[in-house]
């Protein structure tokens, strides 16, 4: 069993393409063979285009919301889970398709101890310590956006 990877993904593109995103999702239980596919699922070809091991978990912890922008431009925000890590790999090449204007990932990983955004190409990623309230000044945007103050706080139950 992996540690799991929380992903907050907002992609901007075409209705054509939201419906394209929400189709694969809810019919076909997967996002990330849409997004780089490889065919039948083998292990290595996983990790090397998708950035993690299987596809995201479509079960009931995952949440899909579209909304409307324009006509030409929708949102569809995505919060799933991966094996190890965020699928950095495979949004990249979602960028890449016509019709999607951008794409951005939040993701934390609580039992290595990492999180990070990806937008666009642009990453930054922080490792955090738990115990030690110094590792969160590092970067306070993701500190604040993942509340590391507050988990950082709390140990076995107990405050520090």
């Amino acid at each position: 069993m992996p540690n799991w990877c929380r992903n907050h993904i907002e992609i901007h593109a075409t209705p054509q393409i939201v419906e394209e995103i929400q189709t694969e999702i809810k019919e076909h239980d997967r996002f990330l063979e849409y997004c780089a596919p490889i065919g039948e699922w083998d292990y290595e070809l996983a990790c090397e285009t998708w950035g993690t091991k299987w596809d995201i978990l479509t079960d009931d912890s995952m949440r899909l919301d579209i909304e409307e922008l324009e006509d030409d431009l929708h949102i569809i925000n995505i919060e799933t889970s991966t094996a190890w890590g965020p699928p950095l790999k495979a949004l990249a090449k979602l960028k890449q398709k016509e019709g999607v204007h951008s794409v951005k990932c939040h993701y934390i990983e609580d039992g290595m101890c990492f999180c990070g955004v990806w937008d666009d190409d642009e990453h930054q990623r922080l490792e955090y310590n738990p115990n030690d309230k110094s590792t969160f000044e590092k970067n306070k945007y993701l500190t604040e956006y993942w509340n590391l103050n507050g988990h950082a706080l709390e140990y076995d139950g107990e405050l520090l």
